[in-house]
């Protein structure tokens, strides 16, 4: 471990340049006031990638309750202020919908690609619906084209009708 002048720490990392990083070949950081960690992410630093497919993601997700809860005071001693009253979700419930992690514990990492997911689903189902609208606008355009056409024709008819029965009176009263 090594901490700088400046108050950073490193754990790994002999020159740490942010409030708390850790050097493990790749690197995660965080800075004052951030509320998650910046890891090294490029494809230089991976291989064996994959897209990952969820059937169903969005269902999976909605079966997944965010809970409130306290820890047990034999696994949680930092006092009742950051013990008591949590907000979260439980390993259990989402290791059984995702088959991730473990059943005790969650990354924070899967967590956040789980919401990703089902963003990327929730973009797509938006996309299929408007298309779905815009097909929708396209018929009716074209249905209020025809009724505007027929109520054209129909006017004609009446038209033509009202000139026939003028004709037929007109010719009734020369006989």
């Amino acid at each position: 471990m090594n901490i700088r002048e400046s108050g950073n720490i490193g754990i790994g990392t002999d020159g740490p340049d942010h409030d708390l990083e850790i050097g493990t070949g790749t690197y995660s950081e965080i800075d004052a006031g951030e509320s998650q960690f910046t890891t090294s992410s490029s494809r230089t630093y991976k291989e064996n990638i994959a897209p990952v497919k969820v059937s169903n993601v969005l269902e999976k997700v909605s079966n997944i309750p965010v809970n409130t809860y306290d820890f047990k005071p034999e696994y949680c001693n930092d006092g009742e202020d950051k013990c008591k009253n949590k907000l979260g979700l439980i390993a259990e419930d989402f290791h059984m919908i995702f088959e991730r992690g473990s059943e005790k514990e969650i990354r924070g990492q899967e967590v956040q690609m789980a919401l990703w997911l089902t963003a990327q689903e929730l973009i797509k189902e938006n996309q299929e619906l408007k298309q779905n609208d815009k097909e929708i606008q396209e018929a009716l355009i074209l249905q209020e084209q025809q009724l505007i056409k027929q109520q054209q024709e129909i006017d004609e008819l009446k038209q033509l009708l009202k000139q026939t029965l003028e004709q037929l009176s007109a010719s009734n009263q020369r006989i």
